[in-house]
């Protein structure tokens, strides 16, 4: 479960920088 966790974690905070990354752009 912790996996699962940090799994869902990671995707999140890469899902924001994209989204931020393509808003600054």
């Amino acid at each position: 479960m912790e996996n699962l966790a940090r799994f869902l974690s990671t995707t999140l905070k890469q899902l924001r920088q994209q989204r931020g990354w393509s808003l600054s752009r």
